[in-house]
């Protein structure tokens, strides 16, 4: 079941398949391998979530009109249990060319045995959210935070968020943007392998000098989205050189039908940084967590958002960044992702 929206609301009902294939309406694309690409794969995000009896799909209206994909954990915690009755929700915020599915093989399972109900939402233009017409890209950091925000304010009792890469920005820029209605549902924020407050580009610098020739090959794996076709190259991107072939091939798959317009317009993003927190947002109680074989994003770009929150806060902040050995970029999905939810856990169980 999908659901049919009400501002504000989401209802899950039965929806015939013409109109889940309209959720993730996009624009044509200029490219013809693009709009194949789409083709070979426009169904594997809706077919992922129509085949998992522990997700309820639904879809949440913003105030614009437009419409996210929400998922929801149905396994272990629920609404009427004493036992989670005191726990926050889990709001989990996906990354570039990912969608709120990337949260649901591993994650959602985890999370909800142990009490806590999990959620997860789409960015426009990802997976099978609304595509908007304008602009290069689909939104914003500023206009993605404040759809989180909407929609973290329908959600009932204090919420965690956990937010991986790009998301970890959006979430940064939530904190910053309204120090007052959002901050008083945030309970807490993880950033898992997060762009740091200044954005990429210094991170991408780093990664230039230090690695040249795999900082190339990644450029050119995000200029031409092979990874979307070569499992070597999504390898290289995202994951560890021990993930099964199998859950590889899943993935690609998944990945490849997300992207439906450039989550960010990246040339842009410097007019929108750095994000700088007030002292009540510095005072977020935060884990900052990295993998120590990610690609993407160093340490130098941990150390950074972890000292963001540090130095404005009362200690309740994150005190240092957590690197995760032998974890890659996909984190949630990794080889050795239980690990990393261990520590999430960890972190709650603080809270």
């Amino acid at each position: 079941a999908l659901a049919v929206p009400v501002r504000g609301k989401a209802a899950a009902v039965p929806v015939s398949g013409a109109r889940r294939r309209s959720l993730a309406s996009s624009t044509s694309s200029s490219s013809s391998s693009s709009s194949q690409r789409r083709c070979r794969c426009e169904s594997a995000v809706r077919d992922f979530v129509d085949a998992r009896a522990d997700l309820r799909g639904s879809s949440f209206v913003l105030s614009g009109g437009l419409r996210v994909e929400t998922l929801e954990g149905t396994a272990g915690a629920t609404s009427s249990s004493s036992s989670s009755s005191s726990l926050p929700n889990l709001l989990f915020l996906h990354g570039s060319y990912h969608g709120a599915w990337c949260w649901a093989p591993n994650f959602f399972g985890f999370f909800s045995e142990r009490g806590y109900r999990c959620r997860a939402m789409s960015f426009l233009g990802q997976a099978l959210s609304d595509v908007p017409q304008e602009g290069k890209a689909s939104g914003t950091v500023a206009s993605h935070a404040r759809d989180v925000a909407e929609y973290l304010a329908t959600l009932e009792g204090n919420t965690v968020v956990i937010a991986h890469s790009f998301a970890g920005l959006i979430l940064q820029k939530m904190l910053q943007l309204d120090a007052g209605r959002p901050l008083s549902k945030v309970a807490g924020a993880a950033f898992l392998c997060s762009v740091p407050p200044t954005g990429n580009s210094a991170m991408a610098g780093r990664f230039f000098r230090r690695t040249p020739i795999a900082a190339l090959k990644l450029t050119w794996a995000f200029v031409t989205r092979n990874f979307e076709s070569d499992l070597d190259a999504l390898r290289e991107t995202f994951f560890s050189d021990d993930v099964a072939p199998k859950d590889l091939q899943e993935y690609q798959a998944l990945i490849a039908d997300s992207c439906k317009k450039p989550m960010l317009d990246l040339g842009r993003l410097s007019d929108e940084l750095p994000i700088v927190f007030s002292e009540e947002a510095a005072r977020v109680p935060a884990l900052v967590l990295g993998a120590g074989d990610d690609r993407l994003v160093d340490t130098e770009a941990l150390e950074e958002l972890a000292s963001a929150f540090r130095s404005n806060g009362d200690g309740k902040g994150a005190q240092q960044p957590v690197l995760m050995r032998s974890v890659a970029h996909d984190c949630m999905l990794d080889t050795r992702w239980e690990e990393v939810a261990e520590r999430i856990l960890a972190f709650l169980e603080t809270l």
